[in-house]
């Protein structure tokens, strides 16, 4: 089945930061979201975001994982969250050394540079590939399979590509 293709377009920051909030309250353990885009087009802000919403803490200090590679985050519901930053990554077999494989099925995981490891991911993982419109809009751009569009295609406005 081809995964459907939505977008949400994010005027601002505070947009973004908002999206990512909305989208944190449809997370469950097993999720695994990818985050595409070049630097500066807010990979780290939207997943900084669901992180301090889904910790329920909106001032959290929430670190780049780019050197460490990860960061967990014990929820308050007694699940993990990882974020994870693939970028330097050298070969997606590293992956196995980091624990990911054994996070997929209890944890939420959200990754940076997801293409580094596609082949190691789950299938029905959420792919979001962001995209700068200028200096602080963002275009958020989902292929998602139906599962994903039934929890949370309400997110992504239908809108044309000539309003984007």
């Amino acid at each position: 089945m081809t995964p459907t293709r939505m977008r949400s377009f994010c005027a601002t920051e505070r947009d973004t930061e908002l999206f990512g909030a909305r989208l944190a309250d449809h997370l469950k353990p097993g999720d695994v979201i990818g985050f595409k885009g070049a630097l500066g087009a807010g990979k780290s802000v939207l997943a900084r975001s669901i992180i301090r919403h889904m910790m329920e803490e909106p001032d959290l200090v929430v670190p780049s994982p780019s050197f460490t590679l990860v960061q967990i985050y014990d929820l308050p519901d007694g699940h993990d969250l990882w974020h994870v930053d693939l970028y330097r990554l050298e070969r997606p077999a590293d992956l196995l050394e980091l624990g990911l494989e054994d996070a997929f099925d209890d944890s939420i995981m959200l990754l940076e540079w997801p293409d580094r490891a596609e082949t190691l991911l789950p299938k029905n993982y959420l792919a979001l590939e962001l995209a700068i419109k200028n200096d602080q809009a963002r275009l958020i751009t989902a292929n998602m399979d139906k599962v994903w569009q039934e929890r949370i295609g309400h997110l992504f406005p239908d809108e044309s590509d000539e309003a984007l």
